[in-house]
């Protein structure tokens, strides 16, 4: 089963040394009781990646980190843009660290590298056999970045994406990602695929389900409520990175942009776009709902963004400190995120194996009888 032990005691017990962080402990809940309390005989599993390019920010952790089960760090898309291969190497290892200090519970979930696991790679060229050359022009994250330079593997990024996320969805297994608005569409194209060779090859794949936070799954920018909260933004001043100090993160959200607008606060994405990101990041991490935040300020009618934002930076700062704590540990203790990962990758390459294998027989590729 997928959801096994998967790291050795060792692993473990440092883990326990280091992740002190309840918000962490708390936000990762939901997603373990989704895969362990589970009286069927169907796997459930929660797999999703992340590129090792720039620092995690609080979207990241709002969005997706706090729900996943398989992790995987997906170097591979990384080099779809060029990458200075020192820097690669230091900024997958780095978030290792990070996701770690998160709250990722080594005694429950497998992380590894994509480049580690050559199924994924595998997979990746038949499913590209089967998916057209102009449905993968039509995808957003193809026509947002191509230019005369633009190489193979950014037509082809949505292939390997489907194929990271099939591998773990074999008839079978019960598969659950975390989206976000921007990733809908690849999450879409997985379930198309799957829909397409279980018409042909009989029920191959479990249909991919996606994962929907109810608050701030799609964080915004600092600078701008009507753009996402982006590792790749030129102002840092846009993000709260999990590696900011304490006095960074006050002046981020004290010079974050609102409106002018007098009387107490109140939550509409159209007419207050900033306002109601503040306010979506303060429920996310108090656990609150945006009403309950909106009624616990109404009685503020004076200065009421200042107010509010002061005691957002505090609530962040009281959120991230732990998180940037663990990390430092972390990165100061580098033989056991290698060894977190080499048990990672053991087990992935175990399942994904099989899987792939599966796969195959069903295409019709040659196995010794």
């Amino acid at each position: 089963m997928l959801s096994k032990t998967l790291f050795n005691r060792k692993s473990a017990s440092v883990f326990q040394q280091y992740t002190k962080s309840s918000l962490s402990q708390r936000l990762f809940s939901t997603t373990t009781n989704l895969c362990n309390n589970n009286t069927s005989s169907i796997n459930r599993v929660v797999f999703s990646g992340i590129q090792p390019t720039g620092n995690l920010h609080l979207g990241n952790y709002l969005g997706a980190v706090k729900n996943w089960k398989f992790f995987c760090v997906v170097d591979l898309h990384a080099i779809t843009v060029p990458q200075d291969p020192k820097t690669l190497k230091e900024s997958s290892f780095n978030l290792i660290a990070m996701l770690l200090a998160c709250g990722l519970d080594p005694k429950k979930c497998s992380l590894f590298f994509q480049s580690q696991i050559p199924a994924h790679s595998q997979l990746s060229w038949i499913l590209g056999c089967f998916i057209t050359e102009n449905r993968l022009k039509r995808m957003h994250h193809y026509k947002d970045k191509k230019n005369d330079l633009s190489s193979i593997g950014l037509v082809s990024y949505p292939v390997l994406m489907s194929a990271d996320i099939l591998l773990y969805s074999l008839k079978g297994n019960e598969l659950y990602i975390p989206v976000g608005d921007d990733q809908r569409q690849h999450l879409e194209l997985a379930q198309e695929v799957a829909q397409q060779m279980n018409f042909k090859f009989d029920g191959l794949f479990d249909v991919p389900r996606g994962i929907y936070p109810p608050h701030a799954y799609r964080v915004m920018s600092l600078r701008d409520g009507t753009k996402k909260m982006s590792k790749s933004d030129t102002s840092d001043m846009s993000r709260i990175n999990l590696v900011d100090e304490d006095d960074v993160i006050l002046q981020k959200i004290k010079k974050a942009k609102t409106d002018t607008l007098d009387g107490p606060i109140y939550y509409n994405k159209d007419t207050r776009p900033e306002v109601t990101n503040l306010i979506d990041i303060y429920a996310a991490l108090r656990g609150m709902t945006a009403e309950q935040v909106v009624q616990s300020y109404s009685h503020i009618t004076e200065q009421a963004n200042s107010k509010f934002k002061k005691e957002l930076a505090e609530v962040v700062i009281e959120s991230i400190r732990p998180i940037r704590e663990n990390y430092k540990h972390y990165l100061n203790n580098p033989e056991f995120i290698h060894q977190v990962v080499q048990d990672g990758a053991d087990y992935a390459n175990h399942v994904t194996q099989v899987a792939l294998r599966e796969i195959m027989d069903q295409v019709g590729f040659y196995k010794k009888p």
